[in-house]
């Protein structure tokens, strides 16, 4: 399910992005452990929203762009951006990243039709 070449904390941004790019209450409420214990607590991931004006990292600004875009405006996928992806991620990590934002934009089908509630979880799995 999940590759390590990407950090924890930019995994779980870039999966509290979707999250929030869907709307899916399930992966909204979940947090992976690995992340919960470094940087991506709460201070960090609260800054998903307003990302471009926020202290965060470039890198992870730039792979919080390329979420925006592949979710919404692939075919934008500007220039500028490849370019700026290819700064920060080597070839193996963007497509992680790619993966790991296709994955996580499933849920669109569960927030459609409304089983994505968080209680219908197992806790701690």
């Amino acid at each position: 399910m999940r590759s390590s070449l990407l950090d924890p904390v930019l995994t779980e941004l870039v999966r509290r992005r979707c999250a929030r790019q869907h709307d899916c209450r399930t992966c909204q409420t979940l947090r992976f452990s690995d992340a919960a214990v470094t940087d991506a607590a709460d201070a960090v991931t609260s800054k998903i929203d307003h990302y471009e004006a926020s202290d965060l990292d470039e890198r992870y600004k730039v792979a919080l762009r390329i979420v925006d875009t592949f979710i919404w405006r692939p075919s934008e996928m500007s220039d500028a951006l490849v370019a700026q992806a290819h700064e920060h991620f080597t070839d193996a990590e963007l497509a992680e990243l790619l993966v790991d934002i296709t994955k996580w934009s499933t849920q669109k089908v569960h927030v459609t039709l409304g089983t994505d509630r968080a209680d219908r979880l197992p806790l701690n799995d």
